[in-house]
């Protein structure tokens, strides 16, 4: 047996949260590709497809029916899904507590630097692409930033990680 029978808000394409609006613009565009006089592929499943998706808005158009049926998805979900109910590990890390290291970010960041690595530990993925190209690309001059980001994070100008965790 699956979760949850029918999930409106996919059905729409929008999430638990959408405004009555957005719920409405999401009806006129799937309407609108799968109207069985528009649609050109199977005539059967563009009609099936067009019932799910007008029942999916008659649900949520109607906010006493939306309420119900978020009663319902809510209960189903914690039902087949007991994980949904409890917070997820990064949730629990970003309420205050420190995970990354601060000495190892430097460290990594003045001895490393030109090759992102501090970056990379923080979780600064983007960034530490940017630091091996642009090491690569000025022949190595650009370590001078790793080493910059070191000594900022001694001073504790950059004291936060990806997840806007603070450093220990």
């Amino acid at each position: 047996m699956s979760a949850i029978r029918k999930d409106y808000y996919r059905t729409l394409g929008v999430i638990e949260t959408a405004d009555p609006a957005v719920i409405r613009a999401a009806y006129k565009v799937m309407i609108g590709i799968y109207h069985p006089d528009k649609y050109i592929g199977d005539k059967n499943e563009a009609v099936k497809k067009a019932k799910e998706i007008n029942e999916a808005f008659s649900v949520l158009s109607d906010t006493e029916k939306r309420k119900a049926y978020d009663e319902k998805l809510k209960k189903e979900k914690a039902r087949y899904e007991p994980e949904a109910n409890q917070e997820s590990d990064d949730v629990r890390r970003s309420q205050g507590k420190a995970v990354k290291s601060r000495r190892l970010a430097v460290f990594l960041s003045i001895c490393l630097g030109g090759l992102g690595a501090g970056r990379f530990y923080l979780g600064f993925w983007k960034l530490g692409v940017a630091q091996v190209v642009a090491t690569v690309g000025t022949l190595g001059f650009a370590i001078v930033w790793g080493v910059l980001e070191g000594i900022l994070m001694l001073m504790h100008r950059i004291d936060r990680d990806a997840q806007n965790r603070p450093l220990k």
